[in-house]
């Protein structure tokens, strides 16, 4: 009797046990919020949880508007699995896109209705910008729900890219007056003639950033970006009047959502630094941030985005991509990987695996800021550690990468610490505790199972990891609850 007494009483241990998973999963969706910054560390975002959100992942181009590839519902799942499955919890939207053709064809579809009358440059019939596609925001809405699904954040584009601007303005966009019926666009000539102050393109184009609020607004997990790679400094009294719409918009709304401001083209100096923007995504300046950006907190939280740094991801470049995940996750910023994935634009329509390092560690890097038991407490450093990578909290925490070979140094507080080596080139995992008897530098030398990189995590012994302290709490508890009805069962209380 005593037995099946057992078994019942571990049956209902689990299902409770599971139960209360289940509510705390319920409890984190119930604490979603649209981002902000952190209060105690403005390096990264948060919510209404007050849990600091770091940020990693990729992008590419052809998910919405078509090349060579049909856009669909399936195409966006199979998308969003496939970075999910590297561990990517941010990815930038390459929406509302107002190319008429790529070397593929009908870059469709499009944000707004082809009416006519007469045809455009492609011979299809003339955009009416005041008239939304409703299959197209139908779509955008689709692509947002399923990153709901997968817990990812995004950024969403309002204009899309004005690289073919630079060169194709005439010939290849629906805002130049020959593709579309719209007066309001008759005083545009050259490409920036885009950035207006004139009152009526002005309000076909806040109509436009209106459509896109209206139709998520109720989604908590973007971010807005006017325009990728907007010409500086032409654009950017534009772009902060864009903000300002955003903003006094979303005044009358549920939601209100921070703001990104991109460079490109080594055009940006500090006018990102100096913009009313939430967030930047860095060309040059601040500079070096191909090896992660100075270490000093500019002001604003930074999106690192290889599309400003390199442009197209070429394969001359990798080894220092690779690189340049951890030492931007160690200076404290967010990366994210301008990924081809299957376009014909570098590709040939296939996936090149040869990304997939890369694509697996900026994975490796979010899975670590789930180890680290406070993220708020740590700062990026080019002091602590000999390597010039450490995000630390003195005495608690210490994340160290080493992108080269040899020996370092890590700069301690006296302790008894859990010591973690990660190689990010099989993410094989070697796990002890070291003792530092004093305070001061410490050397470290890599075990002999990595090859080149590696990635060095302290953590003072016998504190908790992030992503255990809930769960521990609810395991002591069930297991008193548990036990006390024993007791109570078997007489033993």
């Amino acid at each position: 009797m005593l037995s099946q007494h057992n078994s019942r009483l571990k049956f209902i241990y689990f299902a409770l046990k599971s139960f209360l998973f289940l509510l705390l999963l319920l409890s984190n969706k119930a604490e979603a919020s649209p981002l902000k910054i952190h209060p105690a560390n403005p390096r990264y975002f948060t919510d209404d949880s007050g849990k600091p959100i770091y940020m990693a992942g990729s992008h590419t181009w052809y998910i919405l508007h078509e090349e060579g590839h049909a856009v669909n519902e399936a195409r966006i799942t199979t998308y969003l699995d496939w970075l999910h499955s590297f561990g990517h919890n941010y990815t930038r939207v390459w929406s509302n896109w107002f190319y008429l053709k790529n070397s593929k064809g009908p870059q469709k579809p499009w944000p707004y209705l082809r009416t006519g009358p007469g045809n455009a440059n492609d011979g299809l019939p003339k955009f009416d910008l005041s008239k939304p596609d409703p299959e197209y925001f139908n779509l955008l809405k689709f692509f947002m729900q399923e990153l709901e699904k997968r817990d990812m954040y995004c950024s969403i584009m309002f204009f899309g890219s004005y690289n073919q601007f630079r060169s194709n303005f005439q010939s290849n966009t629906a805002w130049h007056p020959d593709n579309n019926i719209n007066p309001e666009t008759g005083i545009l000539s050259v490409n920036t003639d885009f950035f207006t102050t004139n009152p009526g393109l002005l309000a076909l184009q806040e109509a436009h950033i209106k459509r896109v609020i209206d139709s998520l607004n109720g989604f908590d997990n973007l971010i807005w970006e006017i325009m990728n790679e907007a010409e500086l400094p032409a654009s950017g009294d534009w772009r902060v009047h864009m903000m300002n719409v955003i903003r006094n918009y979303e005044n009358t709304k549920p939601g209100k959502h921070l703001i990104l401001m991109g460079g490109g083209y080594n055009e940006a100096g500090n006018i990102l630094i100096n913009s009313p923007a939430d967030a930047i995504s860095p060309d040059t300046y601040p500079g070096n941030c191909k090896s992660g950006c100075p270490v000093t907190y500019c002001g604003k939280v930074i999106i690192n985005d290889t599309d400003h740094l390199w442009g197209y991801s070429y394969l001359s470049n990798r080894i220092t991509m690779e690189k340049w995940v951890w030492q931007t996750f160690t200076r404290g910023n967010h990366p994210l990987f301008m990924d081809d994935y299957d376009a014909y634009t570098n590709n040939n329509g296939t996936i090149n695996h040869m990304w997939d390092k890369l694509r697996k560690n900026l994975g490796y890097t979010v899975n670590y800021t789930a180890k680290i038991s406070d993220l708020a407490a740590m700062e990026p450093s080019t002091s602590i550690s000999s390597t010039q990578y450490c995000l630390y909290n003195a005495g608690k925490e210490y994340l160290v990468y080493q992108p080269g070979i040899g020996s370092f140094t890590v700069n301690m507080k006296k302790g008894k610490y859990h010591r973690e080596w990660f190689d990010p080139d099989d993410a094989s995992v070697s796990i002890d505790t070291v003792e530092v008897t004093g305070d001061g530098n410490k050397f470290f030398v890599k075990p002999s199972h990595i090859a080149s990189d590696a990635v060095l995590y302290l953590r003072e012994a016998g504190q908790t990891t992030g992503n255990k302290i809930l769960t521990t709490f609810f395991e002591c508890l069930l297991n008193r609850l548990i036990f006390g009805h024993y007791l109570i069962r078997t007489g033993a209380f």
